[in-house]
């Protein structure tokens, strides 16, 4: 299970790791939102995202994404789905960063589940500075309206909206998240973090854990730059100024101070402690 957090690295870790020959991921579906859809009601409006997809692209009856529906109707599907896919490779997954906001009773029903076919669920989880995450996940949300290059004022806007909003602190609060998963996955949960994650050791602890083969990363590719995507990939983006800088900071300083207790390594890759 890929859990997050949002806009942290986990679209390129899935491409990443579905391009091992030792891995079955399906290609049409990155994010399942099965869990979060069925136990949270911020996010039951993913159930009708999948369906408006499903219209919209004229998807068969008989394709993943009708079979996602189901799965959000019926969670049996969900499991079903996952143990045939087992029974011919050796690691599959679901990379949703929703499902950081899920419950540790939903993580224990998912885990028990599939370990009565003797199949063991780990997790990965991926973090980024506060306030880079904050302003990256801002910057996407502008694109994808196609709005391409927001003014500074615009996107400081934006980051004030979103900065303590229900769904940014639910995949974003590391000091809620982190305890979480320790406590229901244990060693079975891999923390890593953005800033060091395109290097070959973050990729081959990587790979160690889900116990597959390492094989060279493409760190040059970008999994949203396209055309029509991003249509100004050299665009600079706008840079916080101190003062801006620091009101987020302040803003995220219980998550700041928790990760520093946790994680003393932050203090060298998060620019909040290099000042």
């Amino acid at each position: 299970m890929g859990v997050g957090a949002e806009k942290a690295g986990t679209t390129w870790l899935w491409y990443y790791l579905k391009n091992s020959k030792a891995v079955d991921i399906d290609d049409s579906v990155k994010e399942f939102h099965v869990w979060d859809v069925l136990t949270i009601d911020e996010y039951k409006f993913s159930k009708l995202v999948v369906g408006s997809e499903i219209i919209t692209n004229k998807y068969e009856p008989a394709s993943l994404q009708y079979l996602q529906l189901k799965m959000m109707d019926n969670p049996s599907e969900y499991f079903y789905y996952f143990i045939r896919k087992l029974e011919n490779c050796h690691i599959t997954g679901d990379f949703t960063p929703q499902y950081s906001a899920l419950s540790d009773d939903t993580y224990n029903h998912i885990i028990d589940i599939f370990a009565q076919y003797d199949i063991q669920t780990k997790a990965i989880f991926l973090m980024r500075d506060p306030v880079d995450r904050l302003q990256s996940l801002v910057r996407m949300n502008f694109i994808i309206k196609r709005v391409y290059q927001p003014s500074y004022e615009a996107e400081i806007s934006s980051m004030l909206d979103h900065c303590n909003s229900i769904g940014n602190l639910y995949t974003g609060d590391y000091s809620t998240i982190v305890p979480k998963l320790d406590r229901v996955f244990k060693s079975n949960v891999h923390y890593q973090f953005y800033e060091n994650l395109f290097q070959d050791q973050s990729i081959k602890d990587i790979c160690n854990f889900v116990n597959i083969p390492f094989h060279q990363p493409d760190y040059s590719f970008n999994p949203h730059q396209h055309p029509d995507f991003n249509p100004h990939p050299n665009k600079t983006p706008n840079a916080l100024t101190e003062l801006d800088r620091q009101h987020f900071e302040q803003q995220y300083k219980t998550i700041y101070d928790y990760m520093l207790k946790r994680f003393p390594e932050v203090k060298k890759l998060w620019t909040y402690y290099q000042k």
